[in-house]
Formats: structure tokens, sequence, C-alpha cells
């Protein structure tokens, strides 16, 4: 089965797929390789346009929404 989900607001919508690949780019970019992420937590806050990223519960960022 395929799931989807998607995030919708005034601004527009944004596939969760969208914050998962951002997370792992910048994984990648301080020099870690996603064959290592172990967990990857996505926090929404649409009031801020961010969402939040925690991999490995040590590695953080944020991506705008839209």
């Amino acid at each position: 089965m395929k799931e989807n989900f998607f995030i919708q607001a005034e601004h527009g919508e944004q596939d969760i797929t969208f914050f998962k690949n951002e997370a792992k780019k910048s994984w990648k970019s301080a020099g870690n390789m996603v064959k290592d992420i172990d967990s990857l937590d996505l926090y929404i806050k649409p009031h801020e346009n961010k969402c939040y990223y925690l991999i490995n519960k040590d590695f953080s960022g944020s991506v705008d929404l839209f």
C-alpha cells in the first residue's frame, strides 16, 4: 500500500517527502551518510511556517513549509 501525507495551509501544499529529503540533504552536507540514519523525527509547526527535524536524537534543523 502506498501512503501519501500532505501539509496544506493558506500558502500552499507540501508533500511530507519533501521534508524528509531536505533533512537527509542537511545530514549529508554535514559529512554523514544516509545509511547511518537510525531515526528521523519531523515536527510540523504551521504557525511558524517550519518543519523541524531531529535525526538520531542529536542532529537537528528546520525547513520552511512553503
